[in-house]
């Protein structure tokens, strides 16, 4: 067993056992660890010494990339060389203010740790659209299959930038939350940004507000004290793109994602169903490889147990 700290708060890691099910089809390899962000804000030491006992666990089938910036690349690789072993570790950067300044950084980085870590995506935020096919093109250089999110702001009509990101061959990020209420988007405006990425067939990710698995009232930080508020649930979330990834309107996607009656989801072995919607196995794993990519949470940790207390892992 290993002791992990996520949010000040001490968890011990048990190692668990479990088959393949429709939910760990749909969740396999989901979770992007963004631990040195916000409101964990871990060390580097920490969040890589977490991700390292992650990795180790059986639990590490739902794990994803870890998330850093660029600029502290050199930090992460003196803290992480310690840990590395097996399969090099999936890495996903946060660019700056310069794509070209970062896309060396990587292309250095991967050189020099190719048999222990792998940057194999960058996620970045462009305010002009001009420049979305630019900075990919930089990033795009490191490798044929280098992959480039670009975060869009939830707006009531994203189809303008999700055009501009399909024509770029590019990928979405959406913001879902953060440590206050008002980042927080409304549930319509997630459904349209994901009926967007759905008409143009662009991939997407999802970052900030979802360490719980189901919509609800949660704590915003893990402060004493600290104001509390509705956060998706990461199951609404991928479940609500799998509607409409399979034909669905935003308006179901919109009451899939905002929905806190937890029964109104049915789990099986074989299947997952809202209402009158239902994803078989095969389903989640295209919506998976071709759609909803991944989450980034704060906590690897959270997400897990909370699988766990509603009894759709072991």
């Amino acid at each position: 067993m290993d002791t992990i700290i996520e949010g000040g708060i001490r968890h011990t890691s048990v190692k668990t056992t479990g088959k393949p099910t429709a939910i760990r089809t749909l969740l396999g390899a989901a979770i992007d660890y963004a631990g040195l962000f916000p409101p964990a804000k871990l060390s580097m030491e920490q969040a890589v010494k977490n991700y390292a006992n992650y990795r180790a666990g059986v639990d590490s089938w739902g794990l994803g990339r870890f998330v850093v910036p660029c600029s502290r690349l050199e930090e992460f690789e003196l803290c992480a060389v310690q840990y590395f072993s097996g399969e090099p570790w999936p890495i996903t950067a946060l660019g700056g203010s310069d794509p070209a300044a970062d896309a060396h950084l990587i292309r250095s980085f991967n050189t020099r740790l190719s048999d222990s870590a792998s940057i194999d995506s960058v996620e970045l935020k462009i305010t002009a659209l001009k420049e979305i096919a630019s900075a990919a093109d930089q990033y795009k250089s490191v490798s044929e299959s280098f992959e480039v999110y670009i975060e869009t702001p939830a707006q009531e009509d994203p189809r303008v930038v999700i055009g501009m990101i399909s024509g770029s061959g590019v990928r979405a990020k959406i913001r879902t939350g953060g440590i206050t209420n008002d980042l927080f988007p409304p549930a319509a405006n997630v459904a349209r940004f994901m009926f967007a990425c759905a008409e143009a067939d662009v991939p997407f990710k999802a970052t900030a507000g979802l360490h719980h698995a189901r919509t609800g009232s949660y704590a915003l930080t893990y402060e004493n004290g600290s104001a509390s508020g509705t956060m998706f649930g990461f199951l609404n979330l991928f479940i609500a793109a799998a509607i409409v990834r399979t034909g669905g309107t935003a308006a179901d996607a919109a009451d899939a994602l905002g929905e806190t009656a937890f029964e109104r989801f049915k789990f099986s072995n074989t299947a997952i169903r809202f209402e009158t919607h239902s994803f078989s196995r095969a389903v989640c794993s295209r919506l998976r490889t071709e759609f909803a990519m991944s989450f980034g949470s704060c906590s690897f940790t959270e997400p897990i147990s909370e699988l766990k207390s509603l009894k759709l892992i072991e």
